[in-house]
């Protein structure tokens, strides 16, 4: 029987319990800067740095879902709480937001999002030393986007981050991603609702199996956005948080060196 990937659950504090109190942070606006995608069309995209005195420890190049932009809210938060673990986060938007279409099949090695985020991470490139690692995440679409990239470039990414993989929709299967899925050769965390109908997590596990170097972070009661049933009473953003936390921490592990 193949291995199944990695697990974890975390610890869960009670849904109606108040979230513990943290320093209060003030945080600079994100930059705004502009890249040259597919098509030679520009795009808006954002970086947010860690804060003054921090280190950069590596970059992130993080991608919106297929519904949203750059400025999301969950991607807004998820890029500061990232810049103040001490990574530098690039968000983009898509061509197709910008001109208002429709995203295409990240499937396709012409794909223009491809080219998209190949470009963004190109920018990457040039505002980080050589010698720090560069990572790829993306919410739901932009998480596929950034697999199917990471599979093709190889050892330039350290990992790839998924929010929410939307593996397999109702009435669809998507063999493609699961290869790119097992064909990356670079750490991957996802990090997905028990509840999500677009990504069944038995579905994800199946398609991640014998793949030690994976690990799935299962959010109890969460759909595919990160929201709990109706009626259960929490702060919105409880979920999203512990997404957030998840992948953080999990950057931390990839970041400290195995003891000898």
């Amino acid at each position: 029987m193949p291995e199944r990937p990695r697990r974890t659950d975390g610890p869960q504090r009670p849904l109606h319990s108040a979230p513990p109190t943290r320093p209060r942070r003030v945080w600079p606006d994100a930059e705004a800067l502009t890249i040259r995608g597919a098509r030679d069309r520009e795009l808006p995209a954002l970086l947010d740095r860690p804060p003054d005195g921090v280190p950069a420890r590596g970059g992130i190049v993080l991608a919106h879902g297929a519904g949203g932009t750059s400025r999301m809210a969950f991607l807004a938060r998820a890029a500061r709480r990232l810049a103040a673990a001490g990574w530098l986060v690039l968000r983009f938007d898509f061509g197709y937001a910008v001109g208002r279409g429709r995203p295409g099949p990240p499937e396709r090695p012409t794909a223009p999002e491809r080219r998209d985020l190949a470009a963004a991470l190109e920018t990457m490139h040039g505002l980080l030393p050589d010698r720090l690692p560069i990572y790829l995440a993306g919410k739901s679409y932009g998480g596929r986007v950034a697999t199917f990239v990471a599979a093709e470039v190889g050892p330039e990414i350290a990992g790839v981050i998924v929010f929410g993989y939307p593996i397999e929709p109702p009435g669809r299967t998507r063999p493609a991603d699961v290869a790119a899925l097992r064909a990356l050769e670079a750490p991957l965390l996802v990090v997905q609702g028990t509840r999500d109908t677009l990504g069944p997590l038995a579905v994800l596990e199946r398609a991640l199996a014998g793949r030690p170097e994976a690990t799935v972070s299962a959010l109890a009661g969460a759909d595919h956005s990160y929201r709990l049933p109706a009626g259960v009473h929490s702060r919105p953003t409880l979920l999203e948080d512990r997404a957030i936390d998840a992948a953080i921490g999990w950057l931390e592990a990839q970041d400290t060196p195995d003891p000898a």
